[in-house]
């Protein structure tokens, strides 16, 4: 090889190189995530509660900004709830209508056109899942609603969907509709 064919050579992998580098690593999206959650809590003066005592014993629709926090990190906020209604257990099927939108207020069309078809997107309920499939703040949230509520849940991109954690974005899920019942 001449000269020329080495400088070329060395010119187009400095500029591979550089390429690579503009991708932001995993850590660095999870940081970015993180403090785009802790703005929207901070800018929405967000209460997150442990206590289920404190939440479950409110009357629906909870205030705008009252979320339960799952012992795995989802934020749930009920809208509508009425406890005469079935809780789902082991082995129960759930059904969600929903409208997933980031922490900006886009709504999500990929999950929005799945979510709001005719079936809906169903499960077959496993406390504590962690089926990649289905959305772990699904599971959690499956454990604090009665057939037909109406509630959103925030999930943490470690949280969610597959496609979600590849890419590391917090999300906001409305449920407009509940169905839950025996096989």
């Amino acid at each position: 090889m001449n000269k020329f064919a080495y400088i070329l050579l060395g010119v187009i992998m400095l500029l591979l190189a550089s390429a690579s580098c503009k991708n932001n690593t995993y850590a660095e999206k999870r940081k970015a995530e993180q403090k785009l959650w802790q703005e929207y809590k901070s800018n929405n003066n967000l209460e997150i509660s442990t206590d289920s005592a404190y939440c479950f014993n409110r009357p629906c629709p909870w205030p705008e900004n009252l979320y339960f926090q799952t012992y795995r990190g989802a934020y749930v906020r009920l809208i509508e709830d009425d406890t005469t209604q079935i809780k789902a257990q082991d082995g129960h099927l759930v059904i969600f209508r929903f409208s997933t939108y980031d922490l900006y207020g886009n709504l999500n069309s990929e999950n929005h056109d799945n979510s709001i078809n005719r079936e809906g997107f169903y499960f077959v309920y496993t406390p504590g899942s962690e089926d990649a499939s289905i959305s772990i703040a699904f599971t959690d949230a499956v454990g604090c609603i009665h057939h037909g509520t109406k509630f959103e849940v925030i999930v943490d991109s470690k949280l969610g969907v597959k496609t979600q954690q590849e890419a590391v974005v917090t999300t906001r899920i409305v449920v407009d509709e509940t169905t839950i019942r025996n096989q």
